[in-house]
């Protein structure tokens, strides 16, 4: 199987914007409006056993700034073409289990308490107000944070490896900041997994080719 491929720089963040669009139309109207009613999930023991920490609110919305650092510093536009299909191939398989299987966590059991700081408060009431807290199952900032780490690769040594424990804490802190079950993290452990799998790893996917122009050298990719 052959798709097209990004070939320019400039392409590249068309091609970004388009994504995030597309991934946003995906998300938005289910989140907002679903088509059937939420159900809750009975908490597990690690659910209850993680303190709610409003503060890592700030950690929960670093996930966008990761994804906008691990996209902007990759210069191989291949490996950006694969980041692009797997983000949107996620986002529409995690839109059919929100259609089919509409999930919501129950905040209520989890107010701000009385002395978090101003941050805190500041964080989960902005957080709270503009997310609702349906489409849990699975969570996509798990499946973004790990295809992150994939985009990297390993050929950008340093990077890879300061990002596989930030992506770790940024998908811990779905779990600290009370947005998602502990459920919704495996799923979108396993999610993302797949995606890398197919856009990534698979030998019967090939993207078109690059403007030379336009890729890295691999000596540029590992700095």
């Amino acid at each position: 199987m052959r798709l097209p491929g990004v070939s320019t720089v400039s392409g590249k963040y068309l091609a970004g914007a388009a994504c995030a669009l597309v991934c946003a139309l995906l998300y938005i109207p289910l989140n907002r409006f679903p088509m059937f009613a939420p159900r809750q999930l009975p908490l597990t023991f690690i659910d209850r056993a993680v303190p709610f920490w409003p503060l890592t609110g700030w950690v929960y919305v670093a996930t966008f700034a990761f994804m906008l650092w691990a996209f902007v510093s990759t210069r191989d536009l291949e490996r950006v073409t694969r980041f692009l299909y797997a983000c949107t191939f996620v986002q529409a398989i995690a839109a059919l289990c929100f259609y089919l299987y509409p999930v919501t966590f129950p905040r209520q059991l989890y107010p701000v308490p009385g002395d978090a700081s101003w941050l805190g408060a500041a964080i989960t009431a902005f957080q709270r107000g503009i997310d609702q807290p349906t489409n849990c199952l699975p969570s996509l900032h798990v499946t973004t944070d790990l295809l992150c780490v994939v985009l990297i690769g390993p050929a950008r040594r340093v990077a890879f490896l300061l990002s596989i424990p930030l992506a770790v804490l940024l998908s811990l802190s779905i779990l600290t900041f009370k947005q998602h079950y502990v459920v919704d993290a495996l799923a979108g452990l396993v999610l993302g997994s797949l995606a890398g799998g197919i856009f990534f790893c698979w030998d019967g996917l090939h993207i078109g080719s690059s403007a030379p122009a336009g890729r890295a050298s691999p000596a540029a990719e590992r700095r």
